[in-house]
């Protein structure tokens, strides 16, 4: 996280796109490693504490906010979520991933005490199956040589007579004292109220992914709610702002501008006295 923040500045170096792209893609899957051992850890207020003061650090670098901004206003504006729920939606991917290879034990205990695997669509089947891998093959493959390629004696075969063919269409009436007609329409009806016959298709991967995501962002969404502080924040943004790639195409002045307008916390004067001496100084 040192070297990206070297790479930036209040005017010069990567973007925030870029430095937003950088922690979601490299620092996170590698500060998440594992998670699904030390997701409980997350329950403590002093892993809490540090992880938000990562988070917080890095964001203030990525889009120049002061550093009075809250970490909670800045991570609704880029739909980043807290690391502590971020982390135990890592937990929960890799064990909804071992759970489809069945390779995950569900005691209830411990680590494995994720409460949204015992829900739906978790406890329905899933489509998602083990590899096999094939190391001897039990079946030969021929390929005809180019000759027999261009012998249409078989499809010559196929134009019959047509004189010797007949299609005879006829309107056969429904329900109208034609018993066969009636039974025909009752078995649909039958076999639906029965059980199939073939495989049952499971629930696709990508339906679990997506209603752990989902999750994360009511638990977000309900965090913020709940939050007693960032007043005008909440006046602003009452929801994860969907403008967030609207700011990120912002040069690093207009977002430096924009984060303070939606924050609060921007190089105002009026901030900038100090409320102790009464005078103006970069120090206060």
């Amino acid at each position: 996280m040192w070297m990206c923040k070297r790479a930036m500045g209040k005017s010069w170096g990567v973007s925030a796109k870029v430095a937003l792209w950088l922690y979601k893609a490299i620092l996170l899957p590698r500060l998440f490693y594992a998670s699904v051992i030390w997701w409980p850890r997350t329950d403590k207020l002093e892993t809490k504490n540090l992880l938000q003061s990562l988070q917080d650090s890095y964001l203030r670098a990525a889009v120049e906010a002061m550093k009075t901004t809250p970490t909670e206003a800045l991570e609704i504006a880029f739909c980043i979520p807290p690391l502590d729920l971020a982390a135990v939606n890592a937990a929960r991917c890799t064990a909804y991933r071992l759970k489809c290879l069945g390779e995950w034990k569900d005691t209830g205990l411990g680590h494995t005490k994720l409460g949204l695997l015992q829900k739906d669509p978790f406890t329905w089947r899933q489509d998602r199956i083990l590899k096999k891998y094939q190391l001897v093959k039990h079946f030969h493959t021929w390929i005809p040589a180019r000759e027999e390629w261009l012998d249409l004696g078989k499809i010559n075969n196929l134009n019959v007579d047509p004189r010797a063919n007949k299609v005879i269409l006829v309107w056969v009436p429904g329900h109208q004292g034609i018993s066969g007609n009636g039974i025909a329409d009752t078995l649909p009806k039958e076999g639906t109220s029965e059980a199939p016959t073939g495989p049952i298709a499971g629930v696709p991967f990508a339906v679990g992914k997506e209603t752990i995501r989902s999750y994360l962002n009511r638990e977000h969404l309900i965090k913020w709610e709940t939050s007693k502080s960032c007043r005008q924040s909440k006046f602003l943004m009452k929801n994860t702002n969907v403008r967030t790639n609207e700011l990120l195409t912002m040069s690093r002045q207009r977002l430096e501008v924009a984060v303070g307008l939606l924050t609060g916390h921007s190089s105002l004067l009026s901030v900038l006295i100090c409320s102790i001496l009464g005078s103006q100084d970069d120090n206060f």
